[in-house]
């Protein structure tokens, strides 16, 4: 009788794979309050080339619903939702984004989506570079819709398409961010603690305001001046340095440094003739034992941002990241560091399009920071007991 029970149960899936796309096409008709489907395509199995020119090979065949929520007159958020239209594994995993947003982040989503998982990611209430900050200025609810809002309304928008779509909710919900994306992971587990069943917190960005103050901290020295720039040719010349000081210190030479107590002196690389890229200016020293350096409160002391491990000044990393992109950067004034704090700064805190990262005073601007912003980003409540009781899980 059981073999008979799943047979039949198999039977009654076929027709339904067999009309996915029609089920995918009728999502377009899918109403909700405050949300406007704008597309729900079937797309074929192979390559997924998106109307920016980005082709992502290996996918199978999918359901794209692309559409625009409105939680707010001002709030524009935009998402979207793909559903594998066969052996899907009955989760729901939305994806977080990165940087200041603007983007649907569809490598991750194809990623997801390639291990047979129905997801979704926001652009987080607005459409910019991930660097860009300006669309912040006069915006208050497109920054809650940024910082905490988007997420929220994109999981619920989902888990409901999802429902439509399979015609059954999703087995388990989850979660998956990395930095800005890992600070949305931490926004849903202490603000929206019901909302997953799961959380992956990945190199969190929490403490946003802190963060992003010793990014302007430590721009302002490697950028602020001509004489404080360290250019890239120097990099492997100071890595090596780094490396014969403090890869051994844990025990083991291996190329890996995991004492991270270890104290590199850049001092020892100030030149003693004249300057190449196998020494250091007076200057040059100086930019890099602030980035090596902890940032502390200079009213109370209390640190607001460790420093950098000496060991990865050229390392570059996956969609521009790496110390050598983040801190150093091509050219004067244009690392990630100083992007990023610009944009921040500049746009959602004192909102003026000309605000000049050599401008910012540690003493003054931090407190303002704080008082306008900090309560909303920063994701630093260590309160997760409403997490616990509702059986979520946390993986930072």
């Amino acid at each position: 009788m059981r073999k008979w029970i799943l047979s039949g149960a198999t039977l009654c899936l076929a027709p339904w794979f067999a009309h996915a796309s029609d089920q995918c096409v009728a999502l377009a008709k899918f109403e909700m309050a405050n949300v406007s489907i704008t597309s729900a395509t079937s797309q074929p199995a192979g390559t997924f080339t998106s109307e920016a020119g980005q082709k992502i090979p290996g996918l199978p065949a999918f359901c794209r619903v692309v559409g625009v929520a409105t939680p707010t007159p001002q709030s524009k958020v935009g998402f979207e939702v793909w559903l594998p239209e066969q052996n899907w594994s009955g989760r729901y995993v939305q994806a977080g984004n990165g940087g200041l947003a603007g983007i649907i982040f569809h490598p991750l989503l194809a990623q997801l989506l390639q291990r047979g998982h129905a997801t979704a990611s926001t652009d987080n209430g607005h459409q910019a570079i991930p660097i860009d900050g300006t669309w912040a200025i006069g915006q208050p609810e497109k920054v809650r819709d940024f910082a905490e809002r988007a997420v929220h309304v994109t999981s619920d928008i989902a888990k409901a398409v999802v429902a439509r779509f399979y015609q059954k909710k999703a087995d388990r919900s989850y979660f998956y961010g990395c930095s800005e994306g890992g600070r949305e992971a931490l926004i849903a587990a202490q603000r929206y603690p019901e909302a997953f069943d799961g959380i992956v917190a990945g190199a969190p960005a929490s403490h946003w305001t802190n963060l992003m103050t010793s990014f302007v901290w430590r721009g302002q020295a490697l950028h602020g001046t001509k004489e404080g720039y360290i250019p890239e040719s120097k990099l492997p010349f100071i890595q090596a340095a780094a490396m014969k000081a403090c890869d051994a210190k844990d025990g083991v030479e291996d190329g890996l440094v995991s004492d991270l107590s270890c104290r590199f002196n850049p001092r020892e690389l100030e030149c003693k003739g004249a300057e190449s890229d196998q020494c250091l200016t007076g200057a040059q020293v100086s930019s890099l034992e602030r980035l090596y350096g902890d940032l502390r409160d200079p009213k109370t002391n209390v640190l607001i941002a460790p420093g950098y491990v000496p060991s990865g000044e050229n390392e570059t990393g996956p969609i521009g990241g790496g110390v050598r992109q983040y801190a150093f950067g091509a050219a004067p004034g244009q690392s990630l560091q100083v992007a990023f704090s610009t944009g921040y700064f500049g746009g959602f805190v004192f909102e003026r399009r000309d605000w000049d990262f050599r401008t910012f005073d540690l003493t003054r601007d931090l407190p303002t920071a704080r008082q306008k912003l900090g309560a909303l980003m920063d994701a630093t409540n260590p309160d997760l007991t409403k997490l616990r009781k509702s059986g979520g899980k946390l993986i930072q």
